[in-house]
Parts: C-alpha cells; structure tokens; sequence
C-alpha cells in the first residue's frame, strides 16, 4: 500500500496510480494517459477475474483498441480494486490468526471458506476429533510428512458437508497454497476460487491446479494485488 499525494488516504500500490479515486474525481488535471498504456501497467498475471465481471472485463480490449483518454470506466475499476483489497486483506488477517490454533506445529495452516464476503465455515491443521493431537503426542511422520493431520482446507470443507451448507460459489482463502491432498478436494467441489498467501509445492500440486484451472480459479495474493496462478 502507498498514500494518495494529496489526502494520504491508504491506496493500492499500482504503477502509475498516485491519487485515490476521490482525488482522481475531484482534479481537473485529468492525465493525458491512454486506457491501453495504463492497463499495460498491470502484471500479465493480474487476477482481472477476481475483481471484475466477465462483462466489465469484455470492455478493456474494446477500450484498449480505440485508445480512449483516462475516464470514469478506469476509476470505478481502481475503486472495485481498492475495495476488493481491503476484503481480501481483512480474510488474510483473520485465516493467520487462525492458524495459530493449529495443533501440527510444523505447519500452521488456516483457512475459511466465504459466500458473498461472509464466512460460512473454517479450518485449521489438526488431528481427527477425539484423537491425540500433534501437540500433545507428537507427529506422525511418512515420508518427511505429518499423516496425523488434517489439513486446514480439508477441515473446512468437511464442516460444511457436515453442516449441509452447499459451497456453490464460494471462495476458499488459505495461508497456503494448498497440499496434493487438499487441492483434489478442492477439484472435487463446487468451489469457485482460492485465494493464498503463501506458496507451498509438493510433488503433484501444480499438476492437479493444471488439470482443474479452467472451473476453479486460484490467486496468490502479495499484499498490494491478486495475481492469478492457473498452472
């Protein structure tokens, strides 16, 4: 994040962006900058998907080709982008905290599962109810991996299951990239997108992300932007 120039008020750090919207409304100075330069400063690998509709979305190449001056069409996408990091920043600082209850101390993993910005279930990594934790007797370690575990992603899918809540159309946030096991789960679900904060590789979750990345989308979130990894 970086201050706006002029009111100070909290902003995206986009190259190019050194005012918030309001202040970008209220100049009459408006920038002699292109929609198609502009957009060309966004990563490749920006998450469009996340914060704009299809339609919304379908508008930028049409604008990029005929060139348009600076307009209100890019600052109510600058205001969609602020606001959807504000939500994604608020889910991040609730999946760390809890991962801190986790009961495997060699990985502390969180995570929630959200319908229309609202939390319907959550997850962390430990042991199968009723069971001893990690914690309390130690890990069970196969293949430089702790079997004793159930993994955060894991857990808050089956709370929904057990609570009868459909996941149609939710969005699972994540500390971490999930394992082989939980992204096969994931693929298995009606999910529609995880967000992660932290990458995690093991032997074949990137190839699972390659074969289900066309119905479920994945993005990685570096504290300022969604970029999207899709394998």
């Amino acid at each position: 994040m970086r201050e706006c120039i002029r009111c100070g008020k909290s902003i995206p750090s986009i190259p190019g962006v050194d005012k918030c919207i309001s202040c970008y409304n209220k100049s009459r100075d408006f920038k002699k900058l292109k929609i198609s330069e502009y957009f060309g400063m966004f990563p490749l690998d920006f998450g469009w998907s996340f914060y704009l509709t299809p339609e919304e979305y379908s508008l930028i190449p049409e604008t990029r080709s005929l060139g348009m001056y600076f307009k209100p069409f890019v600052y109510e996408i600058l205001n969609k982008i602020e606001k959807k990091n504000k939500i994604v920043k608020f889910f991040k600082d609730i999946v760390f905290k809890y991962s801190e209850i986790s009961t495997c101390n060699r990985r502390k993993v969180g995570a929630i599962i959200t319908i229309n910005d609202r939390i319907i279930s959550t997850g962390t990594n430990g042991s199968v109810s009723g069971l001893p934790h990690c914690d309390e007797d130690g890990c069970l370690i196969e293949d430089n991996h702790c079997v004793r575990t159930v993994h955060a992603e894991i857990n808050a899918i089956l709370n929904c299951a057990n609570l009868g809540i459909s996941l149609k159309d939710s969005i699972l946030y994540s500390t971490d990239f999930p394992c082989f096991r939980c992204i096969s789960a994931i693929g298995n679900s009606v999910i529609k997108s995880v967000v992660y904060f932290r990458d995690y590789k093991d032997k074949y979750n990137k190839k699972i992300l390659s074969g289900i990345s066309h119905r479920i989308n994945f993005y990685y979130f570096d504290g300022n932007l969604i970029r999207r990894n899709n394998g």
